[in-house]
């Protein structure tokens, strides 16, 4: 599973495709507030 910090910090350097873990490891609403913070924070916007 990916960790969400490590893949902020590859987002900075450009990256767009970074494994940040699964629902089952943060669960629906855990993982739709990752995404959420990472459009907010570094205007990606994944669909």
């Amino acid at each position: 599973m990916g960790d969400v910090n490590h893949a902020k910090e590859w987002i900075k350097e450009g990256y767009t495709m970074m494994n940040i873990g699964s629902s089952l490891q943060y669960g629906t609403i855990g993982l739709s507030k990752i995404f959420s913070e990472i459009r907010e924070e570094y205007g990606v916007d994944w669909h």
